[in-house]
């Protein structure tokens, strides 16, 4: 589970179609969204380690499974902050996702949005980009410690609609998202 994300919270939306997603779920970082936010967090000498050690398996047909390409793709999330996953771990699915950091502007995980591809088009995705306050990702120095284990826990929420869900378990309302 070291080099994989886990899912650690998910809240559902109101529509009659619902992702199947549960708290605890374990998905290769390669090909999903949130995997790629913290796949590009990642010092150059830690990704290439996670890249030696780890097998590109596909999940689907869209899988990134070649270093060089899921490297651009690596690349293209520095640059912009979000990622995206068309279909790449599950067909019937994307999600985007963006970097949550923690006090000091250090990643410690992703937040994502999930949707089935006829109701989330990447199109849309991409064209509602807006820029990020904070800049894009970069890889820390090496002199930045990082925890023990291989890859940072993911905070991923699923979710098809943001900002029109609420969370009783929670205690609040996480219309504010």
């Amino acid at each position: 589970m070291g080099d994989a994300v886990v899912v650690i919270a998910r809240t559902s939306g109101p529509g009659a179609f619902q992702l199947t997603d549960r708290v605890g779920v374990v998905r290769p970082a390669h090909s999903t969204a949130l995997g790629k936010v913290i796949l590009a967090s990642l010092r150059p000498d830690q990704l290439k380690r996670f890249l030696e050690r780890v097998e590109l398996k596909p999940s689907t047909e869209k899988s990134i499974t070649e270093i060089p390409l899921l490297l651009r793709e690596i690349e293209e999330v520095r640059r912009s902050g979000i990622a995206f996953d068309d279909g790449e771990f599950n067909p019937e699915v994307r999600c985007v996702a963006v970097p949550v950091r923690d006090f000091t502007g250090q990643i410690v995980g992703a937040l994502g949005i999930s949707g089935p591809i006829w109701r989330l088009s990447i199109q849309a995705c991409k064209a509602e980009r807006k820029p990020c306050r904070k800049p894009p990702i970069a890889s820390p120095p090496s002199s930045v410690p990082r925890a023990p284990h291989r890859l940072p826990i993911i905070a991923g929420l699923s979710a098809p609609r943001i900002g029109v869900d609420s969370d009783p378990s929670l205690g609040k309302d996480r219309s504010t998202l």
